[in-house]
């Protein structure tokens, strides 16, 4: 659920409420003061996992390995037409 920064115009304090996007704060949960709201700007997280990026030198080990493989195969299959 977003969590919404509220500033009070009459208590002066700033709240940090949970609520869905289409709900609205009623009132000041500290002073109680039912106008005076005023929803600020801030910042938000996420929590998505980094992907760890491919280094040059794993692509390059890894595609030779699938060469390696694959002269093998054809080698095999080439002796077994003979």
């Amino acid at each position: 659920m977003p969590r919404y920064e509220y500033l009070c115009l009459t208590c002066k304090d700033t709240v940090i409420v949970a609520h869905l996007s289409d709900e609205t704060l009623d009132g000041c949960p500290i002073c109680g003061a039912t106008s005076g709201l005023k929803k600020l700007l801030s910042n938000f997280t996420t929590n998505k996992k980094k992907k760890k990026k491919a280094i040059t030198g794993d692509i390059t080990k890894s595609f030779i390995k699938d060469a390696k493989k694959d002269l093998r195969k054809q080698k095999k299959e080439m002796e077994d037409k003979r």
